[in-house]
């Protein structure tokens, strides 16, 4: 999101955001984890891996590596707004 849109934004609107970005990064990390360990465990077991499902799982590493700095900045916006 754009530094000027932030701006632009009530502390309140930003409060909103910030945890609706809080809720997808705690939603992303368990469902990480999920979709890890399915592979992982048919590996312990001698099974063949799941490749579309680990690929899937490598994928979803981008869902908190994107959200955080937008955590970040709206942070940053709420210091500067209180």
């Amino acid at each position: 999101m754009a530094k000027e849109q932030l701006k632009d934004m009530s502390a309140e609107q930003l409060n909103e955001k910030s945890k609706g970005l809080k809720v997808l990064i705690g939603i992303s990390i368990p469902l990480i984890g999920f979709l890890f360990g399915i592979p992982i465990y048919d590996y312990l077991n001698g099974e063949d891996i799941d490749w579309s499902l680990l690929t899937i799982a490598i994928c979803t590493l981008a869902i908190p590596a994107t959200l955080y700095p937008q955590l970040q900045e709206i942070k940053k916006e709420l210091k500067t707004k209180r």
